[in-house]
């Protein structure tokens, strides 16, 4: 579950022409607590590891 409330999360919506959505996060935006687990087939950049 996504909360949004006071969120810097940036978000974006792709329609598709068959009546669905692609919804999309950029990862960037998230807060650094809790961590995020994701899977990826493409590298992606690290964050720094908070303290």
């Amino acid at each position: 579950m996504l909360s949004c409330q006071k969120s810097s999360i940036q978000f974006g919506e792709q329609p598709n022409s068959d009546g669905t959505a692609f919804v999309w996060f950029d990862l960037s935006t998230f807060p650094s607590e809790p961590p995020i687990l994701l899977a990826s087939s493409l590298s992606l950049p690290s964050r720094p590891q908070a303290a």
